[in-house]
């Protein structure tokens, strides 16, 4: 096929050329193809052309071959897209092949990591992907691939065992990706803790420390939030068997009310919390137990457990409207206050 010189005429050749939809500038849509995740990226190519087969690419490559390209798979990318030149849009090569046996699937270059997860885990299977599911599965892991399973699973390349690509004039393009599946899920504990942007240097430092120790079946990251009213969140993902007893919602509770009321991020503030967890059931037994015998009263067990969770709640109301960093800060505190007593001036 002979190059073309002209931009006016390469819509007409790559249409004539290919079996998938071709889009110049003066077709309905066309500013809406151009555009990619980053809304500031305002390039306006000559024609986008819309791959449906691996030759489809060979003959995108070969009718613009005088004219810069650029490769679109998920969208998300500043270089999924050119000024001037001709946009290879490889969605509608969007097949997936999961073999369960060999524990391996083929992945066609436009596939998003959304669809390929939702394929393997139909098997209880998975690999490395990308943190945002919108995202090209092929350019993640020719970026080397990062995301919530690698310090379980390595990156996402690390997984790749083979590709099917289309070369011309050095500029290599992947039609196929074939990756090595590994056995996750279908169900994982996951989530996300969210506390106060002012508490991100000590939650921060607890991520730090915990990750530094914590086996590599423990997956996420840290994010801080932008703008005033920016949070800081943990998110994390765990591979490995969780125990039923784990969803206990007692054990869920104390736990809550020790992270609350102790104070995240310091060993004091993990020290009170779990000592006050410990000791406010025998209190409250002790004391239940000392007016049963003085007044003759006859409490229930179950009355007993009740009225352990109704002060939990309460002390994590309170901790959570009026003392937010816990019985740490209010320590820190009562220990400021007894320096300067009885002279406070």
């Amino acid at each position: 096929m002979a190059a073309v010189t002209s931009a006016a005429e390469v819509v007409d050749v790559l249409r004539a050329a290919l079996g998938g939809e071709v889009i110049g500038p003066e077709d309905a849509g066309f500013d809406l193809q151009r555009k990619t995740f980053n809304a500031m990226v305002d390039a306006r190519p000559v024609a986008i052309a819309h791959c449906a087969s691996r030759e489809d690419v060979v003959n995108a490559l070969a009718a613009g071959s005088g004219f810069p390209i650029a490769i679109r798979g998920g969208g998300t990318s500043d270089a999924s897209t050119v000024d001037g030149g001709i946009v290879i849009d490889l969605s509608a090569l969007d097949a997936i092949e999961i073999d369960v046996e060999s524990r391996t699937a083929r992945v066609g270059g436009g596939v998003t990591w959304g669809e390929l997860d939702a394929a393997t885990q139909e098997h209880g299977l998975a690999v490395t992907g990308a943190r945002l599911s919108a995202l090209g599965v092929v350019g993640v892991a020719l970026g080397e691939g990062s995301g919530w399973l690698e310090r379980a699973l390595g990156p996402t390349s690390s997984s790749v065992v083979g590709t099917e690509a289309v070369e011309s004039d050095g500029l290599r393009v992947v039609t196929r990706l074939d990756l090595r599946l590994h056995p996750v899920g279908p169900e994982l504990l996951c989530g996300f803790l969210s506390f106060p942007r002012e508490r991100a240097p000590e939650v921060a430092r607890a991520y730090r420390d915990h990750m530094e120790r914590a086996s590599d079946q423990v997956g996420g990251g840290l994010l801080l939030g932008a703008g005033l009213g920016g949070v800081c969140t943990i998110v994390f993902c765990y591979l490995g068997t969780v125990e039923p007893e784990a969803f206990n919602l007692d054990l869920s509770f104390r736990i809550l009310f020790m992270v609350v009321i102790g104070g995240l991020g310091t060993v004091l503030g993990s020290f009170l919390g779990a000592a006050f967890v410990t000791l406010m059931p025998v209190f409250l037994s002790v004391t239940v137990r000392f007016l049963d015998s003085v007044l003759g009263l006859r409490i229930a067990e179950s009355t007993i457990s009740n009225l352990e969770l109704m002060v939990f709640g309460a002390l994590i109301i309170f901790f959570l409207i009026v003392e937010p960093h816990g019985l740490a800060r209010l320590w820190q505190i009562g220990k400021e206050k007894l320096r300067l007593w009885p002279f406070p001036h």
